[in-house]
């Protein structure tokens, strides 16, 4: 996802997420031993967070550049001017730091992602905290109005991605407190039951419920890509 356009970060963001649940129906009438359904839970999920990561890293980019005077801002703002020579020192009181009033997009990326990985939050928070600080209107508030269940969610997501990925017992611990989020629906959320499991847990239905974790937490990631891009 490399457009600079919204809209069609956001269309090829549910675009990779109808595919992932393509794979899941079409498997759903095959008999598979639990073990093999549980680790096709767990790649479902995994394949759908590295979607939701390059959709929210391309999206934020994409609102950057096209209104990037709060970026512009930041950054001129936490930049100091300095000179050796005598005469230009005097200067320096009546000078400002200037970038150029429009950033490319390539030169956006070049300041957030210079290795050209994606842009990483380490929080739900950070990511809002960030949002107001180099977003414009209205794209500010798409980010900063995230829900608390939304939040969790995202939050969870790393933690979950986390552990499968290292399986180490700090990760575990770190999962097994964002999976008991208060704010976390009760669609995805734990019970007093720690997860040992995860793709068990994914396959697990609520009680009460009429899908699938793994389904609610699809359908949810679609919810977040209506709330971040209208």
């Amino acid at each position: 996802m490399r457009t600079a356009a919204p809209g069609n970060i956001k269309n090829d963001f549910l675009a990779g997420l109808s595919d992932v649940e393509a794979v899941v129906n079409n498997v759903s009438n095959v008999s598979l031993p639990i073990s093999n359904q549980n680790l096709l839970a767990e790649y479902t999920f995994l394949g759908a967070s590295v979607l939701l990561e390059g959709f929210i890293s391309d999206i934020f980019v994409a609102y950057i550049n096209k209104k990037s005077g709060p970026f512009i801002g930041s950054l001129t703002n936490k930049m100091d001017i300095s000179a050796a020579d005598e005469y230009a020192k005097r200067a320096t009181t009546f000078a400002q730091v200037d970038i150029a009033s429009h950033l490319t997009l390539e030169k956006i990326r070049q300041i957030l992602d210079p290795k050209d990985w994606n842009v990483t939050f380490a929080t739900s928070a950070d990511l809002k905290a960030k949002a107001g600080q180099w977003l414009d209107m209205p794209y500010k508030n798409y980010f900063t109005s995230l829900s608390p269940g939304h939040s969790s969610l995202l939050e969870a997501t790393k933690a979950i991605r986390n552990y499968l990925a290292h399986r180490s017992g700090a990760s575990q611990k770190v999962m097994q407190a964002a999976l008991a989020d208060s704010n976390l629906s009760a669609s995805f959320r734990r019970g007093l039951k720690e997860v040992h499991k995860v793709g068990s847990f994914l396959d697990s239905t609520p009680r009460g419920g009429s899908q699938t974790r793994l389904e609610f937490y699809l359908s949810e990631l679609k919810s977040v890509a209506n709330q971040l891009c209208p």
